[in-house]
């Protein structure tokens, strides 16, 4: 009798090791994959980024080569003209080009004389054509503010990267000014003057903001959001003051974390899995 009880009490003791071992596999499983799958979000980012890089670069090409044709074709027109006898009953018409916009204010001149005030003094006339030129010349290096989009999905209880990437990087650490949003109301996160800042911060935001200061001076700003609930979804708005670009990034919340118990907070991880997953065990 006693070296039965004592073969049953062993190999209680056996599983119990077996079932301590196996949670112990399971959270360490847990854990290589949520960092598997934070660096696979910041990898995707950057590549969202790099590519938008290229794209933007190609785009900037492109229009830097158009307004530069632009620019000559007006400038063999002004100088048609001013080659051309004016008579004073003809009507000179200068027009700037193709209107642009600057923080959404149109940026255009027009100078045009009647039949009775067409100026007869050369150097009037010269003088007119300059402005024109001078007015084209703004319209063709004014750009405009930049407004990128993307989206971004995480796990409830789990953390999700924001990524906010400029390539604009040549500003001193002193000059960086960024603020984070959410929906355009709450303050998340600011940097001011290339340093972190939490003075405004809002309350649900608190400890559960990681960034990367490091990175910085190379123009990243994404941060890191942990602890997420279904309340966490929503558009956070990244403001780069310094370089005036604006990055929205769209965060769904899906699912839960299977949740593993651990020796020493059996009560408390039952409890949080029949709160967040439904699991009765």
């Amino acid at each position: 009798m006693e070296d039965r009880e004592a073969e049953r009490e062993q190999e209680a003791i056996e599983r119990e090791e077996r079932r301590w071992r196996d949670m112990e596999e399971r959270e360490e499983r847990r854990q290589r994959e949520r960092q598997e799958r934070e660096d696979r979000q910041l990898r995707e980012a950057r590549e969202r980024e790099e590519r938008w890089h290229r794209e933007a670069t190609e785009r900037e090409e492109r229009r830097e080569m158009e307004a530069k044709e632009r620019e000559e074709r007006f400038l063999r027109l002004i100088e048609v003209v001013m080659l051309t006898e004016v008579r004073h009953t003809e009507v000179l018409l200068c027009l700037t080009g193709v209107r642009k916009t600057y923080y959404s204010h149109p940026l255009s001149i027009l100078c045009v004389w009647g039949r009775a005030g067409l100026p007869k003094s050369t150097e009037t006339f010269r003088s007119c054509c300059f402005i024109c030129v001078f007015g084209l010349m703004i319209n063709i290096y004014t750009a405009d503010a930049v407004h990128r989009k993307t989206t971004a999905e995480g796990v409830t209880g789990d953390s999700v990267l924001l990524p906010c990437v400029t390539n604009k990087n040549e500003h001193n650490v002193q000059d960086i000014d960024v603020m984070w949003k959410y929906n355009d109301k709450q303050n998340v996160y600011e940097i001011i003057k290339g340093k972190s800042s939490v003075k405004d911060q809002e309350q649900k935001y608190k400890n559960r903001i990681d960034t990367f200061p490091e990175e910085f001076e190379k123009g990243n700003f994404s941060l890191k959001l942990n602890s997420l609930t279904h309340s966490d979804a929503g558009e956070y708005h990244c403001f780069i003051k310094h370089s005036h670009e604006t990055v929205t990034i769209k965060l769904h919340i899906i699912g839960c974390l299977s949740t593993y118990l651990t020796p020493w907070s059996i009560k408390y991880e039952l409890l949080m899995a029949l709160m967040f997953c439904g699991v009765f065990i």
